[in-house]
């Protein structure tokens, strides 16, 4: 006999269970078209706010100065056509780790959507790599000013000489790599820097080894890279003239006209001899007032240990070779002998 109550329940079972699989089912359908939905939105709002606008300048420098607030950077930004909303850079990169900008020039080889615009401008990745410049001992400030001229598209001279002729003879000859972010106060900074560094040693040792001061050691290091090449012809001239300064005599030496007027020996007349500065040894006794020219270590360490020698004069030939004399006799005869003249 067929048991009515159990066919029932086995049929009350099987409703239940479909209707809570149909519920269920329902509801992951749901939840599959809100997320459909969502998903739609965020990409349209990614579109809108977030992503790299069309019109991306590929392959142009950004220049972001210094000083300059997150506001601005946001302005500039959306109005060369880098972000497609200001708004949300500022305020993405407001909460970024560091919060500021990292100023300078900035290059972009492809599109880039907000996200890693905040992080290379908060980061300072440039996109450009550093410039090298090498300064050769024994360049004066309008020297150097004129290679890094040449080298850096935005340096500015005349900013740079305001500040470098203040540190001549510390602006350490080296090889250096100049960042975008790099301006004119920051590279004489990092010139300076490392002069200090790298005669940190020969300046105590100085202080309590010579009479003479670091200052007096470093000009006449500055006479000497002018002079000569070598490491021995430096150190000889570096006893000549301090003999020299020793029975008060003039330096003469031509090496201060491209300091005092931008020229050099060939090019020299009477008349120049007699200008009157400080710094012309024709015309005035002793050392310069200062460096005229920013001097290796080599030359440097020349000023501090000259060779000791009883030479009062000296030339060079049309070589490049040295030639000593005691008397001002001995020279001019060196001087017929070896340039013609």
């Amino acid at each position: 006999m067929i048991n009515k109550q159990k066919i029932t329940e086995l049929a009350l079972r099987f409703y239940t269970s479909l209707i809570e699989k149909l519920e269920k089912h329902k509801f992951k359908g749901i939840i599959f078209l809100s997320g459909v939905a969502w998903s739609l939105y965020l990409v349209g709002i990614y579109g809108v706010f977030f992503s790299a606008p069309v019109n991306f300048p590929i392959e142009k420098n950004i220049r972001i100065n210094k000083n300059i607030t997150i506001s601005q950077v946001s302005d500039i930004l959306y109005e060369q056509n880098l972000v497609q909303s200001g708004f949300v850079f500022k305020v993405l990169a407001s909460f970024s780790d560091s919060g500021k900008i990292v100023a300078g020039d900035y290059n972009f080889k492809e599109s880039s959507n907000v996200f890693t615009l905040v992080r290379r401008f908060t980061r300072g990745e440039f996109g450009i790599e550093p410039i090298k410049v090498t300064i050769l001992e024994g360049l004066n400030s309008k020297e150097i000013a004129t290679l890094l001229e040449k080298k850096l598209p935005a340096f500015n001279k005349e900013i740079f000489l305001r500040l470098a002729s203040l540190e001549e003879g510390r602006l350490f000859p080296d090889t250096y790599f100049i960042k975008p972010a790099d301006d004119e106060k920051d590279i004489v900074k990092m010139l300076v820097n490392n002069f200090e560094k790298q005669v940190a040693e020969i300046r105590l040792e100085t202080a309590t080894s010579s009479d003479k001061s670091f200052a007096e050691i470093l000009t006449m290091a500055s006479i000497i890279e002018a002079e000569t090449r070598t490491s021995e012809s430096r150190r000889m001239i570096s006893g000549i003239l301090w003999n020299r300064i020793d029975q008060d005599m003039k330096l003469q030496v031509d090496v201060v006209f491209p300091y005092i007027m931008d020229k050099y020996s060939l090019q020299l007349t009477t008349n120049d001899l007699q200008v009157d500065s400080p710094y012309n040894t024709y015309k005035y006794k002793g050392l310069p007032p200062g460096p005229i020219g920013n001097p290796g270590l080599d030359s440097i360490k020349a000023a501090i240990e000259p060779t000791k020698t009883s030479y009062l004069f000296y030339l060079s030939d049309r070589d490049g070779n040295m030639h000593y004399a005691k008397t001002y006799k001995s020279h001019m005869v060196n001087r017929q002998k070896y340039i013609g003249g």
